[in-house]
């Protein structure tokens, strides 16, 4: 009886263990959606990488480092994602352009407008664009995500990037 058990618990551990990472698999990347497919609609145009907005629950001190390493790879990617005559400015240029005007209000404005509605205001974005000269906007915002699992709690961590016309603000 004592063999019986004992091999009904290693199969019940074993099974567990299975589910635990069977759902903790993380997707490698998201394809690059229908609006970077026509590379020559962002021929000759001007693209500005903002940095990454943050949950306000993550640590900045903890999460900095993350944060860091996004804007420098979102560079790298739009740099080799587009055409070689668009010119992407990338986010410590961008932040230095806006603290040079002490227009880094504008870019908290817009994303708090955004986090609570949802919507970019047409009139900040038109602000934003004028002030770096872009076409394009490109909001990357990174998540929190809690995992409950019966027997285990996890946390990770999504990317969101959003590239926003700067005429239609769509």
């Amino acid at each position: 009886m004592k063999k019986f058990r004992d091999f009904m618990l290693l199969i019940s551990v074993t099974l567990s263990l299975l589910v635990v990472t069977g759902c903790l698999q993380v997707t490698g990347s998201e394809s690059l959606g229908p609006s970077l497919q026509n590379k020559k609609s962002f021929a000759n145009k001007k693209i500005a990488i903002l940095p990454v907005k943050t949950q306000a629950q993550l640590s900045t001190d903890t999460i900095l480092p993350l944060r860091n390493k996004i804007n420098k790879e979102l560079y790298v990617i739009f740099k080799q994602k587009l055409p070689s005559s668009s010119y992407v400015l990338d986010t410590g240029n961008c932040v230095n352009l806006l603290n040079k005007k002490k227009k880094l209000d504008v870019l908290d404005e817009l994303y708090l407008t955004y986090e609570h509605t949802g919507v970019f205001d047409k009139k900040q974005i038109d602000k934003l664009a004028s002030i770096l000269k872009a076409n394009y906007l490109v909001f990357p915002n990174l998540k929190a995500e809690k995992m409950d699992i019966i027997i285990s709690k996890a946390q990770g961590t999504s990317l969101q990037v959003l590239m926003v016309n700067s005429k239609t603000s769509e």
